[in-house]
């Protein structure tokens, strides 16, 4: 994610050094394909990789793959 990015997402409130945003994730085994703006541009990419993702609303901690879904 280029820092450009990082300025476009909402920062979330109650967790410092984390974005707000719709993520691609994959339960088992664990992946965070990645983060984004909009659901439509998630949901773009999930159809790419598959139904083995979903769709989450939610945080994460920027320079990890760590996720809070909402």
């Amino acid at each position: 994610m280029t820092e450009e990015q990082k300025k476009s997402y909402a920062l979330d409130s109650d967790n410092e050094g984390w974005i707000v945003g719709w993520a691609v994730i994959r339960n088992s085994p664990w992946d965070l394909a990645g983060m984004f703006l909009t659901r439509d541009e998630a949901e773009g990419v999930q159809r790419e990789l598959g139904s083995a993702y979903e769709v989450r609303h939610g945080s994460r901690k920027l320079g990890s793959n760590d996720f809070i879904g909402s």
